[in-house]
């Protein structure tokens, strides 16, 4: 058979092993080295009587063109599993090339049972597809192989697993450079494999474009909700900066990490686009034709020859061939990338972007958390909107779009990738992509606890805007010099109120240490570290009277209970200090004269109210 039919590496091996035949049999002569097809046959039909028996000179050639024209016939319905076989028959020759001669007394040993094709008649080189199998070592010997295309692999359901499992074997063969590994690996079984893998501009049918669709639909939905929650979370109470429990930064730390490493769709689109980008089995993948494969282009001699205008008006004939190829070579090149760029990055950067999107939307939600418990079941609410790709894709796989889509499912299913372990460029591209991410998340995490801790402008921001009526209550008690703050001359000039409040507020919020000057609700009770879940050793009757506006006395008027949550803070500083102790604190200045206990000096007349002219009770 012709070189140009077989691939220029079998036609070496078939014309060597039938050279290695002649010569074994002591039957070579001067023209056997000659390379017009008729004349390798006389050389066969001179040699009939010891190779193929008796019979005329012509019976031969017919018998031969016969059997050639049988094999085209044959090729022509197997061309893909044939270009396969040639693949793995190169390989191996380039092997065998790099092993050293071996001795004459050596010639009829294993290499020759290998390759023998004379003697070997009920199986042709074509027909053995696994040639070379005994060079590998395969690291799970309970599987022989796992070549998808072996009819005799699918004959019971245990070969069936064996081959759907292929993506765990790993063979290994010895070179001259070390070691080489090779394993195949399953594309994810999600939307935007599928639209990989399907063709909008497919002039057949619209499946290809209906993929393409519900793809988009599905990315939108993703994006869409996610953004939703996120508008949510602006525009609802800022970021809490209180102060949080050593058990809630762990949580969070170990939930940050684990949104990252369980990001699936972003580790698989990492994963694909460092696969293919260094090799053109995406072509085969996608069921893309180069128009000029560069492989066997030899560009070197286009050095120096002027690239033809593509989009500009010229005579053909004006052009060299060099031209012309070159031109041909260009166009072909640019259209490889365009097809690369829309059928292979695209949908990968869809991928990826989803995922970068609801990692930020979970990131977000766990920081604003200050409960471990919530913070679990956020988490874990939230990563579903990163799996609805993957939903989809089993309603296309169960027919729930019709059966032509749930052929492409089942196809992009089929669908593998030769993985070399000896790529470092992809290997080094994932690893250092994750560790970005996760690098980054840590960083963004340590800024906002750096925040709660220390505070800076941002934290001056944020509680002038989460506690807007703080700042009156403060210049309440300024007025009459009740605070410790030191508000250094504000009856002079108000402007510094600001400035000093505002300074003293983000020293004293959330410290671990109760500031009576904010243990109110509208300061937050100081950041929770006046608040009543801070005091267990407070004991009343009804706890929700802690903190409600109003001055209890009595036993919610102690230090235990934070003197009532801050009711209690203006009062004890304006009467009880100065002697005056009343059962209902909340009576003093309420604009009636209550009498009694009330109106007394050290009570300041009842607040004020007892003044002539005043209403008594």
């Amino acid at each position: 058979m012709e070189d140009y039919i077989l691939g220029d590496a079998f036609g070496a091996v078939v014309r060597a092993e039938l050279e290695k035949e002649l010569n074994r049999r002591g039957l070579a002569g001067t023209k056997k080295q000659k390379k017009n097809e008729e004349e390798d046959l006389y050389d066969l039909w001179l040699n009939k009587e010891a190779i193929f028996g008796t019979g005329s000179y012509h019976d031969d050639i017919s018998i031969a063109y016969s059997l050639r024209e049988k094999a085209y016939h044959e090729l022509e319905q197997q061309n893909e599993i044939l270009m396969k076989r040639i693949e793995r028959l190169e390989k191996f020759v380039e092997t065998e090339l790099r092993k050293p001669i071996p001795d004459e007394n050596e010639n009829l040993g294993m290499k020759d049972e290998n390759l023998d094709l004379s003697e070997k008649e009920d199986s042709a080189p074509l027909d053995d597809a696994n040639v070379s199998i005994d060079d590998y070592k395969l690291e799970n010997p309970q599987v022989a192989s796992c070549d998808g295309e072996d009819e005799e692999s699918t004959k019971n359901n245990e070969e069936a697993d064996n081959t759907k499992n292929c993506w765990s074997i790993s063979c290994k063969r010895s070179t001259e450079g070390g070691t080489e590994f090779t394993s195949t690996t399953f594309l994810p079984e999600d939307i935007y494999t599928m639209m990989m893998c399907a063709n909008p501009c497919s002039k057949k049918d619209w499946t290809g474009l209906h993929v393409w669709i519900i793809g988009v639909l599905t990315f939108l939905l993703q994006v869409g909700l996610s953004i939703v929650i996120l508008l949510e979370l602006a525009l609802g109470d800022p970021y809490p900066l209180e102060r949080q429990g050593v058990l809630i930064r762990i949580g969070q730390g170990a939930v940050i990490l684990l949104c990252v490493l369980f990001q699936q769709d972003l580790i698989d689109a990492v994963r694909i686009l460092s696969l293919l980008v260094v090799t053109t089995e995406w072509k085969e993948l996608i069921g893309f034709s180069s128009e000029i494969d560069p492989s066997i282009v030899n560009i070197e001699r286009f050095d120096g020859v002027k690239i033809p205008c593509l989009t500009c008006l010229y005579y053909e004939e004006d052009l060299t061939e060099e031209e012309k190829q070159k031109r041909d070579f260009v166009r072909s090149m640019w259209r490889d990338r365009r097809a690369f760029f829309f059928r292979v990055f695209v949908p990968n950067l869809l991928k990826m972007l989803q995922s970068v999107i609801v990692l930020f939307l979970i990131f977000i939600v766990v920081i604003y958390t200050d409960n471990l418990l919530d913070l679990v079941k956020d988490f874990t609410a939230l990563f579903i909107i990163s799996e609805i790709d993957e939903k989809i894709f089993e309603l296309v796989d169960d027919s729930y779009f019709g059966p032509r889509l749930q052929n492409e499912a089942q196809s992009s299913k089929e669908k593998t990738i030769q993985v070399d372990k000896n790529n470092r460029y992809g290997y080094r591209l994932r690893s250092a992509l994750v560790l970005f991410f996760i690098c980054t998340s840590f960083v963004i995490w340590g800024c906002f606890v750096h925040t709660q801790i220390i505070g800076g402008l941002w934290k001056s921001a944020y509680l002038n805007l989460k506690y807007p009526k703080c700042k009156e209550h403060v210049k309440e008690l300024s007025i009459f010099n009740f605070t410790s703050i030191d508000f250094r001359d504000f009856d002079k000039n108000l402007s510094n109120f600001d400035k000093n409040f505002s300074n003293a507020f983000e020293v004293a919020f959330s410290n671990g240490q109760c500031d009576t000057d904010f243990n109110v609700q509208v300061c937050g009770y100081d950041g929770n570290d006046c608040s009543v879940d801070h005091h267990p050793l407070c004991q009343v009757p009804d706890s929700d009277r802690i903190g409600d506006g109003f001055c209890d006395g009595g036993e919610y008027n102690t230090a235990d209970c934070a003197w009532d949550g801050g009711d209690c803070t203006f009062y004890n500083r304006q009467y009880r200090d100065q002697g005056c102790e009343v059962p209902v604190p909340s009576l003093l200045n309420n604009k009636i004269c209550d009498g009694y206990v009330y109106n007394t000096f050290e009570c300041k007349f009842d607040g004020g109210d007892c003044a002539p002219g005043s209403i008594f009770n």
